[in-house]
């Protein structure tokens, strides 16, 4: 379960490292917010995807440690 939450990752990771780019050449101008706020968005909402499936891993690999739970009746 977590290779899959893994994967994604792998595959934003493989998309930043392989997008094109220029060689360079004019000049510098300003630089806008949307390229710094959009990547930013989807890197936070992998990442808080992934914390999520490692929760969620976490709570199925021992289901009887809260006993507070209402499927456990003593």
């Amino acid at each position: 379960m977590l290779a899959m939450a893994v994967v994604p990752l792998a595959i934003v990771a493989l998309l930043f490292v392989a997008a094109p780019h220029s060689m360079g050449g004019g000049p510098m101008g300003p630089v806008s917010p949307l390229t710094w706020i959009v990547p930013a968005i989807g890197v936070v909402g992998i990442v808080l995807g992934f914390l999520w499936m490692v929760r969620i891993y976490r709570a199925a690999a021992d289901p009887e440690a809260h006993a507070s739970r209402f499927r456990f009746r003593r």
